[in-house]
């Protein structure tokens, strides 16, 4: 699935690269995802909405209302749950199945991207503030506050849920142990890094950045 700024949605078939079908919001589409069991597609745009289309029913669709454009979203990894994150500072944990939000609070700057680890227990959200907030699932409230030096544009979990990577415009990569709240390794680069990923064993982190460069990291101590 592919997003646009054109307000548009297309789904392709990978294996032949055909076109199956184009959804639609009413103005810029700023992210999506597929829900981990393959049921839902959940879109976010500037409309102030987030819609599921449900892949099994030709795609039909609900809508979760917002007060401000979505910036970001994720499923849990059991896809019974999706986190948004909107322009008016608010962080929500929503019911796929009841289609209403579960808790909300909010975040002290505008959300720039945002993970959920594998074992459902911490939403990461990074901001245009130095700042990566790490919050319990379980209640609406902020447990870490990891500190950068510039504004930060990715975080990803590791599959094991041990480590969060996180990186933006302070040209690092940082990796910390999420149990200890810690810090345990930092990759610099030559400009702003711009996507983080890790390897299904969690060992590896790959990582991009505006010099043009892809780079390959043990995660847990940052060596190439």
């Amino acid at each position: 699935a592919t997003a646009s700024y054109d307000a548009t949605i297309h789904i392709l078939e990978v294996a032949s690269r055909s076109l199956l079908t184009q959804l639609h919001h009413e103005a810029g589409v700023t992210a999506l995802a597929f829900s981990l069991d393959n049921h839902y597609l959940a879109t976010a745009s500037y409309d102030a909405t987030v819609r599921l289309w449900d892949v099994t029913q030709k795609w039909a669709e609900a809508s979760l209302p917002h007060e401000q454009g979505v910036s970001a979203l994720a499923f849990s990894s059991d896809s019974r749950h999706i986190v948004t994150a909107s322009y008016d500072g608010l962080l929500r944990v929503w019911s796929v199945s009841q289609r209403e939000a579960i808790w909300k609070t909010n975040v002290d700057n505008s959300v720039t991207a945002l993970a959920v680890s594998r074992d459902g227990h911490y939403v990461a959200t990074a901001s245009y503030d130095p700042v990566v907030r790490l919050w319990d699932t379980g209640y609406p409230r902020t447990i870490a506050q990891l500190l950068h030096k510039g504004g930060v544009t990715t975080v990803a979990f590791s599959p094991n849920s041990r480590y969060l990577a996180t990186a933006g415009w302070d040209r690092d990569a940082r990796v910390w142990d999420v149990p200890r709240r810690t810090e345990i390794a930092r990759m610099p680069h030559g400009s702003g890094v711009t996507a983080l990923a890790f390897s299904s064993d969690s060992t590896l982190l790959a990582t991009a950045s505006y010099d043009r460069s892809a780079h390959v990291w043990e995660a847990a101590t940052g060596r190439q």
